[in-house]
């Protein structure tokens, strides 16, 4: 436990994710050179606004790193700068103003966003997105147990018990989702966490991974981010995603500053990497390094995009 709580502290909001050579994998071969002709982007240069979370984001490294490198194998080799947002926000509308990197767009001092971004109504309405890189839905941490504890292995059961806790991050957006789901099991759980909030909220991720090392609570977030804990060493904790009729999708694309002359160019660029099964490696090789968890979701697509939770 000690060990896991270290690994989960040392991040902003997640786990640290090695870049390991044995989970790369080299699929470039079939659209490295395919980028149309009148559409090369060699010549051009982008500034990128993105977020520091692992495994997105680390410095010089993450998922996102390896989207912009595969979206140059397919549009020609152009050259970036990709800087961190300057106030740490994913986008929200205060005042007047917007904020984060969809503010960093819309003033032109970014040509676009790359990062784990919600794809909302709201925030369409001021920027452009790309089709999604990645499309998922919500799952559940748990601990794996031992010693005769209680196993949960599905939303169902864990909303029919009172000995273990749920919830999710305080104040973030995904309470919303569950509240307009129509499944049943979701209702109940959105029901509880109404009632019990004391119990169901955690102020940061750290203190729920502690929880759910605890034996004593389980954790609601975003599937990828439940999928990239649940795989990390010594391999203490499990996941199981959230019924396939929860109707709960949440979405994360690049976003443009309305009218940019190249969007179109990147949007047909991702709709081939996903053609072409590239997310879907990515996703893999950054979501589901480590341990062979109990995990059912492969979708090629967390971060924690709560800055603008009113708005979902």
């Amino acid at each position: 436990m000690l060990k896991i709580l270290a690994v989960v502290l040392s991040l902003s909001v997640a786990c640290t994710q090695g870049h390991g050579n044995g989970h790369g994998h080299d699929h470039h071969g079939d659209h490295r050179h395919t980028h149309n002709d009148n559409h090369d982007h060699s010549t051009d240069s982008f500034k990128i606004t993105t977020i520091k979370v692992e495994p997105y984001y680390n410095g010089n490294q993450g998922y996102i790193v390896d989207l912009i490198k595969e979206l140059q194998h397919v549009m020609g080799n152009f050259t970036y700068q990709l800087n961190e947002v300057a106030d740490g926000m994913y986008g929200s509308k205060i005042g007047r103003r917007w904020r984060g990197m969809i503010g960093e767009v819309i003033s032109a001092d970014a040509d676009f966003a790359a990062a784990p971004l919600y794809i909302t109504s709201r925030r369409a309405r001021v920027v452009d997105f790309t089709v999604p890189f990645m499309k998922f839905g919500l799952a559940v941490l748990v601990k794996k147990p031992q010693n005769g504890q209680l196993q949960i292995t599905s939303l169902s059961a864990l909303v029919r018990q009172t000995t273990v806790a749920y919830g999710t991050l305080r104040g973030g957006s995904l309470p919303r989702y569950l509240a307009r789901s129509r499944n049943s099991d979701v209702r109940k759980m959105y029901r509880w966490m109404r009632l019990n909030s004391n119990r169901a909220y955690v102020d940061n991720v750290e203190e729920g991974v502690r929880r759910v090392m605890e034996g004593n609570y389980a954790f609601v977030l975003e599937e990828p981010f439940v999928e990239y804990l649940a795989h990390k060493t010594p391999c203490l904790m499990a996941d199981f995603s959230f019924p396939a009729d929860s109707g709960i999708e949440i979405k994360f694309g690049l976003a443009f500053k309305k009218g940019n002359s190249h969007f179109a160019h990147f949007n047909d660029a991702l709709k081939m990497l996903k053609s072409s099964g590239e997310l879907g490696h990515l996703h893999h090789k950054w979501f589901h390094s480590g341990c062979d968890s109990h995990s059912h979701s492969h979708h090629p697509g967390n971060a924690h995009d709560h800055d603008d939770h009113h708005q979902h």
